[in-house]
């Protein structure tokens, strides 16, 4: 039976009843844009649900035997963002939402991007990003909103995170307060709307709460992004590459590490596109 009772959707950001969906407790859908959302227990710590064994064992085989397919996806999106943002890297002011160890950023860095922050809630990931010299801090850091203001982005981008948070529009609208009047947002996440979804239900390869506590549709990124004055660039499916150990995996295999790390055939990068992810462009206060 729907909640009658109206409340902000944490995908679409609109005022509007929910559903449950699929029968799962906790989780239900916005009446408005068919995005999901999974209410977890209270005292849910973001810090430690990503530890060294979120990355190492239990989301990931092995996050950094991944590096080689990291770049590939990395440099694809930047690219992407450029050329529908019309902002060259040299020109970026760049927030990273959710930047893990700092691949992206380092990828940014490399073609030219020198002013840039990270914003990260695993302690495990920011110690590795910060011995890569990248400037990271946790979301909860005090001097976090400060530091973002001092930036003053023209660029924020959230790649494979908006699942990952609480309250995923409430938490942007922050940033975006404190970000250049023209900013660019580059979105990656799950796709609620996606064939693949709708067919597998709680079985959805990207079904996994507590880690991923909402899912929305198209139709909740559009929603979400004109009610706060951004046009829309681009809006697809992506798809990824990953290496060939986390395809292994899947298949129920368990690739076992060297003692001097992955060899090159486990590291292979291969790419897979089931259209359940989508990346959105959007641009503000832009011609």
């Amino acid at each position: 039976m729907a909640d009658t009772t109206k409340a902000p959707c944490d995908n679409c950001a609109s005022l509007a009843t929910r559903s449950p969906v699929h029968g799962a407790p906790g989780l239900d859908r916005c009446d408005a844009c068919g995005g999901w959302s999974f209410t977890p227990a209270p005292g849910l710590d973001p810090e430690s649900l990503y530890g060294e064994a979120y990355f190492n064992g239990e989301e990931y085989g092995a996050y950094d035997a991944a590096h080689a397919s990291h770049v590939r996806n990395f440099t694809r999106k930047l690219e992407l963002l450029a050329r529908r943002s019309g902002r060259r890297p040299e020109d970026m002011r760049l927030l990273e939402i959710g930047c893990a160890t700092g691949e992206f950023l380092r990828v940014a860095r490399a073609a030219g991007v020198t002013c840039h922050l990270g914003i990260e809630p695993s302690a495990y990931c920011r110690e590795i990003a910060t011995r890569r010299g990248l400037e990271v801090l946790s979301p909860s850091d005090p001097g976090a909103s400060a530091a973002i203001a001092s930036l003053e982005p023209t660029v924020v981008v959230a790649w494979d995170v908006w699942e990952h948070l609480p309250h995923p529009a409430r938490e942007l609208d922050a940033v975006l307060a404190h970000a250049s009047p023209d900013v660019t947002v580059a979105l990656s996440t799950v796709d609620a709307s996606s064939f693949v979804a709708k067919i597998r239900g709680t079985r959805w390869r990207q079904f996994h709460p507590p880690t991923h506590l909402n899912y929305p549709t198209r139709r909740s990124l559009e929603h979400y992004l004109a009610s706060r004055g951004f046009t829309v660039r681009h809006h697809a499916s992506f798809g990824y590459y990953r290496p060939l150990l986390e395809y292994a995996r899947a298949l129920g295999m368990d690739p076992r590490q060297r003692a001097d790390g992955w060899n090159l055939p486990w590291t292979f990068p291969l790419y897979l596109n089931l259209w359940d992810i989508q990346l959105v462009i959007a641009t503000r206060g832009q011609a």
